[in-house]
């Protein structure tokens, strides 16, 4: 018989064929996983530095600012712009501004290098598990003035990637420019002045809705003030804004800026606060005595702040014979000053005191005021016959006329008063031109009782049109006129 041996080492060489060749399978994945993930790294590099602009351009980039026509005593008449701006320091702006805005945008403002490195880890991370969703968060008060003075509102990851880029390269650009009117500053020093720079910029630059451009133009806009003025409400409104303009128009979505006060009967009919000042006398009381004796001293974040204001002004309440159930909505201006008093930029009394009188604020009308507007519409002719249009919306010219506001005002209404007698006549309008007779300065211009009012002819200026040389006489005749009537 013929004999056969069976290696024991047959099996064992053969499997540890097997796994060799796996591990090198393996091997070989990874190198040209780790090739094509360095050709994607070139490609998004080349990608990103193609058409980036040059940061440097910061240090001379102009902002658009209104031209603003005055009377000769310095009364604004009206501003002529293509974004309403007018350029204010950053020590022309109220420190509870500046602390609204770096607490409802960026809270570590003060600590980072410009990047936020957690806050990018966080929105990569949400990036990847929505894949769908848009690319959100991460962006630091740095990040969005480069973006809004340098890039476009794309949400992309490729734009997100060149403002990353150009934010790094942020900082020097800001060291030249403080050191152009600040010199011999120690390191704590200059890294201050270049936040307070950059917050000054940010702050001049973002769209606050209501063709309110920078915090000036916003606080004269809804206020009435300046922003070296604005109290602590007034700066939590403003800094709700800037995240998305439309969504937070304090006009036309006063709910979701400012405070949501829902207030049923008991057939479910929805009333304003202000519908009725019985109920709005009754409810205003009720809600006094409520924040009078509400506790926040462990409120600190915004989750808990937020559940124990909705908790706490939900009530009922009986005004002459009908109840009503009153709810609160906490909305984004209560998200910055919550914000606000978790940073401690705020105390206790203060964030109370905010809440109360966010209730009864009263905003400027959003009617943008013309004063003498035939004078005014006269001025900007001129004014069109020396500037093209670009100069007059963007070039910050400030134009002091001859008129006097006081005279004009008394002008219009003596028009007002003389109004019944002319009717008598047929006469449907007037207009009246007050000159100084010393050198022949218009004082006062007006065409018609109402520019507004279309029915009277209201924006022709007859003193501006060709007349027949025979209406010259017609004062004189209307005058022999009413004198006659007298003598008979």
């Amino acid at each position: 018989m013929r004999s056969h041996t069976i290696s024991p080492n047959y099996s064992y060489k053969k499997s540890k064929n097997k796994k060799w060749f796996f591990v090198r399978f393996i091997k070989w994945c990874f190198i040209l996983f780790c090739f094509c993930c360095l050709g994607w790294f070139i490609r998004f590099q080349v990608k990103i530095k193609s058409n980036l602009p040059d940061i440097s351009q910061i240090k001379d980039i102009t902002f658009s600012q209104a031209t603003v026509i005055n009377d000769r005593n310095w009364n604004e008449l009206y501003r002529l712009f293509s974004e309403n701006r007018e350029y204010v320091e950053y020590s022309g702006i109220s420190e509870n501004m500046i602390n609204a805005i770096v607490a409802i945008e960026d809270q570590r403002y003060r600590e980072h290098d410009w990047l936020d490195t957690m806050w990018l880890v966080r929105a990569v991370i949400s990036k990847l598990l929505h894949p769908n969703s848009r690319l959100q968060g991460a962006s630091t008060l740095s990040q969005q003035l480069v973006k809004n003075l340098l890039l476009s509102n794309e949400r992309s990851v490729i734009r997100k990637l060149k403002e990353i880029t150009l934010t790094k390269q942020l900082d020097g650009v800001l060291d030249d420019m403080v050191k152009e009117t600040r010199w011999k500053l120690s390191g704590n020093e200059m890294k201050r002045a270049k936040k307070e720079l950059a917050l000054e910029l940010y702050l001049n630059k973002v769209e606050f809705s209501n063709n309110a451009f920078g915090v000036e133009a916003a606080a004269q806009t809804y206020f009435d003030k300046h922003a070296s003025e604005l109290n602590v409400l007034e700066s939590a409104i403003l800094a709700s804004i800037p995240k998305s303009a439309s969504v937070y128009n304090p006009y036309s979505h006063r709910a979701a800026a400012i405070w949501n006060l829902s207030i049923t009967d008991s057939e479910w009919t929805t009333y304003s606060v202000t519908s009725d000042e019985a109920l709005h006398s009754a409810v205003m009381d009720k809600i006094n005595t409520i924040m009078a004796k509400a506790d926040l001293k462990n409120k600190k974040d915004y989750a808990s702040f937020s559940k124990y204001l909705n908790w706490l002004i939900d009530f009922s309440i009986t005004v002459d014979g009908v109840k009503y159930d009153v709810k609160y909505g906490v909305w984004r201006k209560d998200a910055v000053l919550s914000r606000m008093y978790e940073d401690w930029y705020i105390e206790e009394d203060q964030l109370v005191k905010a809440l109360i009188d966010g209730f009864d604020i009263e905003l400027k009308s959003s009617w943008f005021e013309i004063k003498a507007p035939h004078f005014v519409m006269w001025i900007i002719k001129l004014l069109e016959e020396q500037y093209d249009e670009e100069t007059l919306k963007n070039g910050w010219l400030v134009v002091t006329t001859s008129l006097d506001m006081d005279i004009q005002e008394i002008a219009e209404q003596s028009l007002v008063w003389n109004k019944s007698a002319l009717e008598v006549y047929g006469a449907s309008n007037e207009a009246m031109v007050y000159l100084d007779s010393t050198n022949w300065d218009v004082l006062a211009y007006v065409w018609s009782y109402d520019y507004f009012d279309e029915e009277i002819e209201w924006q022709n200026d007859m003193m501006q049109s060709p007349r027949q040389v025979w209406s010259s006489i017609k004062p004189l005749i209307t005058e022999k006129g009413r004198s006659f009537s007298q003598q008979v």
